[in-house]
């Protein structure tokens, strides 16, 4: 997981990163466009992957969004909130008189609140549907780190971090694929090459 995070989303010139933000709705003053900017790994064509500049918009402190924009910039970070969720998360944001948001607090209040929701009871056959296997040992482990609710459900983005933190679990070689694109993961096939190469090399996949 943390070799195919930095290599996964298409690719933004770094000239037009403020243009695409803007479309995005997003609003940024000149002081936290150039810190972005400084801080954005740029590759030899000169491009930055969006999911870089996703994350890198997690970690300013300023910035503004279009509350009507919020799905969209959600949607490009990869995290997919029920309508019921969404409504929740607009009406607890204080709006501006422009309908705009505070870009900060959007990234606190979704940090763990995405994706759909799996039975805790399910955890080891949803890991294993994703070509994810894990002991009952390292399942039991992982429990207990899952916040659950009512109904005894956790969302699948909490399983998956959570399976990030714990450094468990394997991946065979012949599941690659199918593990990436089960998670949403896409990569080019010179990507996939790479990742291949690094994890086999350390060992990291059977």
């Amino acid at each position: 997981m943390d070799q195919v995070e930095a290599l996964t989303g298409g690719e933004t010139d770094i000239n037009d990163v403020k243009h695409v933000l803007e479309k995005m709705g997003i609003d940024l003053k000149e002081k936290e466009m150039l810190k972005l900017l400084k801080n954005l790994p740029v590759n030899e064509d000169g491009k930055v992957y969006q999911n870089r500049l996703m994350d890198s918009l997690k970690s300013l402190k300023g910035g503004t969004i279009s509350a009507n924009k919020l799905d969209s910039l959600l949607g490009s970070m990869g995290i997919r909130l029920e309508e019921k969720e969404l409504e929740d998360l607009i009406q607890s944001l204080q709006q501006d008189a422009d309908g705009n948001v505070d870009l900060k607090k959007i990234m606190d209040e979704v940090k763990n609140i995405s994706g759909n929701k799996v039975y805790e009871s399910d955890l080891q056959n949803y890991l294993r549907n994703l070509g994810i296997e894990l002991t009952d040992a390292e399942c039991s482990e992982l429990k207990k780190t899952l916040p659950t609710d009512a109904a005894g459900k956790v969302y699948q983005n909490r399983v998956l971090d959570a399976v990030k933190s714990l450094k468990v679990g394997r991946v065979n070689l012949s599941d690659l694929d199918k593990a990436l694109g089960n998670m949403g993961i896409e990569l080019t096939e010179k990507e996939r090459k790479n990742l291949r190469d690094k994890l086999v090399v350390k060992g990291f996949l059977s």
